[in-house]
């Protein structure tokens, strides 16, 4: 971990002082003979689509049950830049964040390096954000995959993104390509409710691919619960309404 500070002063955009945070990391995790009793075990946690960076650690994975072997370092970098909040303290203006995974096992079936993830959001103040996700395969830098998006927010009160999801379709995207228009909402009903509704516009069917609409639920700045009515359209995977309930234990 490094950082380092600069006087520097904006007041139409509130910046008040800047410091640079750059946090690199290693992290190693080897799983050997993860099928075995596979046969006995029904799958039910299983491998989903994803084209992130899976979790090294097995209390994070969701495939427990058809967990292959690996042994795997993962290198990233962290960066923050950051300036004085009269509110919260500090702000991030903007974050930088890139990884890749090197995969030890060499046995052929997928290249040693991962393809790099990068992550970019830029806050120049508390009422906007931009972000964007890349993933760019190393051997040939062909990009496969890039997400963008414009956040609008009162914190506290309502947001509003507008978004661009495009997957190139390749071996590890077997189910095609993507190209997608986003929009998600959310109002604050009160303290401990959010509405929200989500919607998915498929560039080249020419329809909505998915309309969401659901509440969020804080319980005591514990527990989040979402409760999800969804329609969806040209999933063969899922039936075209579903309803869905998660829950996630808030991060401190």
């Amino acid at each position: 971990l490094a950082s380092s500070t600069y006087d520097y002063k904006n007041e139409q955009w509130k910046i008040d002082g800047l410091r640079h945070i750059v946090k690199p990391y290693v992290s190693y995790r080897a799983v050997g003979n993860a099928d075995r009793g596979a046969a006995y075990i029904p799958p039910i946690d299983r491998t989903a689509f994803s084209t992130q960076l899976q979790p090294l650690g097995l209390g994070d994975r969701r495939d427990i049950d058809t967990l292959p072997t690996f042994n795997t370092i993962r290198l990233g970098v962290d960066n923050a830049l950051q300036t004085r909040d009269p509110s919260y303290g500090s702000r991030d203006l903007t974050e930088l964040n890139l990884a890749t995974d090197w995969r030890l096992d060499g046995n052929g079936a997928q290249p040693s390096f991962s393809a790099i993830q990068s992550e970019l959001a830029v806050s120049p103040a508390n009422w906007l954000r931009f972000d964007v996700y890349s993933n760019i395969t190393p051997d040939d830098l062909t990009l496969r995959e890039l997400n963008t998006g414009v956040t609008f927010r009162d914190p506290g009160i309502w947001s509003a993104r507008v978004g661009t999801d495009f997957l190139k379709q390749s071996s590890t995207a077997p189910l095609g390509s993507i190209q997608e228009y986003t929009l998600a909402l959310g109002y604050h009903i009160n303290e401990a409710l959010e509405a929200l509704t989500h919607f998915r516009y498929d560039a080249r069917r020419g329809d909505f691919s998915q309309q969401s609409f659901g509440l969020r639920q804080n319980i005591r700045n514990l527990w989040f619960i979402e409760y999800l009515l969804s329609f969806r359209s040209g999933d063969s995977r899922t039936g075209s309404t579903t309803v869905s309930v998660s829950i996630e234990l808030a991060s401190f």
